[in-house]
């Protein structure tokens, strides 16, 4: 294998280093760090590598949604999408059903009526680790409802979500119902 000193490194080479060093340099609890560009601030998460938006936009339909984070320019960077069902399992804290590896059944593998769903149950309102709700602390505002980019197999009229109130993970809210995005990248 050839040797590459930092100068010879092509530049997506380096910029992939840099990136990956980034969260471990600047974390305080196992390498999640918060960045801010203009008061636009997000937050690099060391679990799944997704640089998430720290805003929250509410009031969104699906649709909405998942135009709301395609067309958003945050951070200085115009490539957020709205995040999948098992990334945004990855921020439930306290609720071991429905955190990832979880029993809930539901996961981007598995978006289906057939998918186990007895065990994607509510968890106590008002007892999770973060304020009474079970998002990680890093993010503000993790009580609310939030969107996922995934959806039912063959349903044009529900999609999944999460609600971090009691960390249920929803494969049939309604389109048109209204919760929040937040974006990732």
């Amino acid at each position: 294998m050839k040797k590459h000193s930092w100068r010879t490194l092509p530049l997506t080479t380096a910029a992939v280093l840099v990136l990956a060093l980034l969260p471990a340099a600047c974390g305080d609890d196992g390498g999640d760090s918060e960045k801010s560009v203009d008061e636009q601030r997000v937050w690099l998460d060391s679990v799944t590598g997704l640089t998430r938006q720290a805003a929250q936009s509410c009031g969104k339909s699906y649709g909405n949604a998942r135009a709301y984070c395609a067309t958003l320019d945050w951070g200085g960077r115009t490539d957020w999408r709205l995040p999948t069902i098992s990334e945004l399992r990855t921020l439930v804290r306290g609720c071991p059903k429905s955190e990832t590896g979880g029993n809930c059944g539901i996961t981007d593998e598995c978006l289906s009526l057939d998918c186990p769903t007895e065990e994607c149950g509510i968890c106590e309102s008002g007892a999770g680790p973060n304020h009474g709700c079970y998002g990680p602390e890093k993010l503000p505002d993790e009580c609310g409802r939030f969107w996922s980019a995934s959806a039912l197999t063959g349903s044009e009229v529900t999609a999944c979500g999460l609600l971090f109130d009691v960390a249920y993970v929803a494969i049939g809210l309604g389109r048109y119902e209204e919760h929040c995005a937040r974006c990732v990248r």
